[in-house]
């Protein structure tokens, strides 16, 4: 018997109804500030990740370059990104692994509106930085 005495720690009758779930659903959760601000912080991350993955991954042929070839790049270089983050994730932790890439994911957007339109052959500097930067995502 693996309780002492063997008695269970939690005798039925000591035990509370949980059938009552008028008090319990998914708006109790919004009664504690913190709960509430990770909530709205989640929410907010998830949609602005969302945005930016799928406006890249669905704009980027609009450059110039072979739509065909840009979306297999695209997804050649999600294999190491899917494999790559959960040892990251387990490796150095989730949010040093997430801010690292954000970073270098709003370092390659932005550099990439610095160069000018039509200067290299099929826009292809600017369709590898975009693309590098979706791998961040």
């Amino acid at each position: 018997i693996p309780y002492k005495d063997g008695i269970l720690p939690l005798s039925p009758e000591k035990v509370r109804d949980h059938s009552d779930s008028s008090k319990v659903g998914l708006l109790s959760m919004l009664k504690y500030p913190n709960l509430r601000r990770n909530i709205l912080c989640m929410g907010m991350n998830w949609f602005c990740v969302g945005m930016t993955y799928f406006g890249i991954a669905l704009h980027t042929p609009e450059f110039g370059s072979n739509v065909f070839m840009v979306f297999f790049l695209g997804g050649l270089l999600e294999i190491p990104t899917n494999l790559a983050g959960p040892y990251l994730m387990n490796m150095f932790g989730r949010k040093r692994t997430l801010m690292c890439g954000f970073l270098a994911t709003s370092i390659c957007l932005v550099s990439s509106a610095f160069i000018p339109k039509g200067y290299f052959y099929k826009e292809w500097v600017t369709v590898s930085i975009i693309t590098l930067g979706k791998v961040g995502i």
